[in-house]
């Protein structure tokens, strides 16, 4: 983490990695070193090594305000002029400041959606042995693209079909190594085209009283009922071993 305080978008990130990818020329004086070894009794070690071993620490975290950076590691702050990397002094820290835990999470971004024509829906008969039978056209959303976008392009690609305004109607989640799927699950009353099969499998309309003659996957009665249901919103995996439990709320 650093913090600048004219905080331009991009350049903290910046700023940190210049510290740090020219950590070899960080140095001290020995005047500095003798200050350091003082302020914080260190005794007869090598003073420069140590500080420079705590400014790689990847536990460190790294500001700079004015001329200096400042690095902190547990109780102790380091400061570093910015244009010498000279080390300046350090000290123990009374306000403590450690690094935040880092709340970036993997994610992998899908959509479905639920086309609805009066009483049918357009259902896909996935012919993929990962996720075989009836159930809502979708697919990945790419990076940077918006969600409403890749919906559309799905649609499009895999049903042939111009969808307009499609409404986010719920989300599906389950975990995965290192973070979570999450699954955007649309609806779409208001198209144009024609429809159309791709490889991923046929397209059917299919009336809901029809459901029940359909192999369909596991999770689409669960899936309709959030997309449907104004007091739904998630449909969520919570998985234990190979014990996997659905939760909808």
């Amino acid at each position: 983490m650093i913090n600048r305080r004219d905080n331009i978008p991009g350049n903290q990130e910046i700023m940190q990695n210049e510290l740090l990818m020219n950590i070899g020329k960080v140095h001290t004086t020995e005047m500095g070193a003798e200050r350091i070894r003082r302020n914080l009794g260190l005794g007869n070690i090598d003073v420069e090594k140590w500080c420079i071993d705590k400014i790689g620490d990847e536990l460190s975290s790294i500001d700079q305000v004015g001329k200096n950076w400042y690095v902190y590691n547990g109780d102790v702050v380091i400061t570093v002029n910015a244009s010498s990397y000279t080390i300046i002094t350090a000290h123990k820290n009374a306000g403590k400041k450690e690094k935040k835990a880092d709340r970036t999470e993997r994610a992998e971004f899908t959509v479905l959606c639920l086309i609805q024509d009066g009483n049918r829906i357009l259902l896909q008969n996935r012919v993929k042995n990962d996720w075989r039978g009836y159930t809502l056209p979708g697919g990945h959303v790419e990076p940077g693209e918006s969600f409403v976008d890749a919906v559309i392009r799905e649609m499009k690609e895999e049903t042939g079909l111009d969808i307009i305004n499609p409404e986010l109607a719920g989300i599906k989640q389950f975990p995965i190594k290192g973070g979570r799927y999450i699954v955007l699950l649309f609806k779409a009353e208001h198209f144009r085209g024609e429809v159309v099969s791709s490889d991923e499998g046929e397209m059917e309309w299919v009336e809901y009283d029809r459901l029940s003659e359909v192999n369909t996957v596991d999770d689409l009665q669960d899936l309709l009922k959030v997309i449907n249901s104004a007091e739904l919103t998630e449909f969520r995996y919570v998985v234990n071993g190979d014990d996997w439990k659905v939760f909808l709320r």
